[in-house]
This record gives structure tokens, C-alpha cells and sequence, in this order.
């Protein structure tokens, strides 16, 4: 069985009221393609920023570990 952590439940319980509240007030303003194209924007902007900073943590981690894979491969410690 998965277990659900209550803080990512709540975030996105979160998410789904404002985007039902954007999507209720662009309905009544007659705004929702601009709405749409928001959302596309966003999604892909945050989808971009996600990988990008992954990425960077993973190029910073393997970067940490260098110094000890180079000791380590080296032979030159006593084990």
C-alpha cells in the first residue's frame, strides 16, 4: 500500500481550488483562453525549472564525490 504524506495532499487540494477559482472567474470574465495560455506557460516554465535545477543537484552531488572516488580508485589508502 502506498502511504500518502498529508502535506502533499493538502498542496495539491490546494492547487485544484485555485485552478477551479481561475477557471470559474476566467468563465464569468469571458477570459478563458487567456487563461489556458497561462497555464500552458506556466506548466512548461515550471516544467523547464524542475529538470534544469535537478539536473544542477546532480551535477553538484557527483561533483562532491570526485574527491573520494579519485582517493578511493587511487591506492593509495591503507584498507
Amino acid at each position: 500500500m502506498v502511504r500518502r504524506n498529508i502535506s502533499t495532499v493538502l498542496v495539491a487540494a490546494a492547487v485544484i481550488v485555485i485552478l477551479l477559482v481561475a477557471f470559474v472567474l476566467a468563465l464569468a470574465l469571458d477570459k478563458v483562453p487567456e487563461l489556458t495560455q497561462d497555464l500552458i506557460v506556466i506548466l512548461f516554465v515550471t516544467t523547464l525549472a524542475v529538470f534544469v535545477v535537478g539536473r544542477l543537484v546532480a551535477w553538484r552531488d557527483a561533483r562532491r564525490w570526485l574527491a573520494g572516488q579519485d582517493w578511493l580508485y587511487s591506492g593509495t589508502h591503507k584498507g
